[in-house]
């Protein structure tokens, strides 16, 4: 992930965090594989003052990630939601977690519609 990348994920969040109601801290889960776990959720929060749960697991894909929506994030209740899948996904060097790109699109439409 870059610097880049990064800023333009802050500068969304922060517009989207402006137009929460003041008086309601908000909420941000980060829900993803071994790149969310690492800690960019932590430095979401320090640099805008939220909460923000790290939802992140390695190795996982979209597969895994359907199946801990719910308990991960949903039942956290947050106002926004980063969803970062794909590197495991696109493993095809292992056939076992490898996820053919129709049925990531299909799992990453189901996350979303889901949140």
């Amino acid at each position: 992930i870059t610097s880049r990348s990064l800023l333009r994920l802050f500068i969304a969040l922060a517009v989207a965090l402006s137009a929460h109601a003041a008086t309601t801290p908000a909420k941000i889960v980060c829900f993803g594989d071994s790149i969310t776990k690492r800690g960019y959720p932590a430095e979401l929060a320090k640099r805008l003052h939220v909460e923000v749960l790290n939802a992140g697991v390695g190795g996982n894909t979209t597969v895994g990630a359907l199946r801990r929506l719910q308990a991960d994030v949903l039942d956290k209740k947050p106002d926004i939601v980063v969803i970062f899948f794909g590197t495991n996904d696109s493993r095809l060097d292992a056939p076992k977690v490898h996820v053919p790109v129709d049925r990531y699109v299909t799992n990453l439409r189901q996350i979303i519609t889901r949140c």
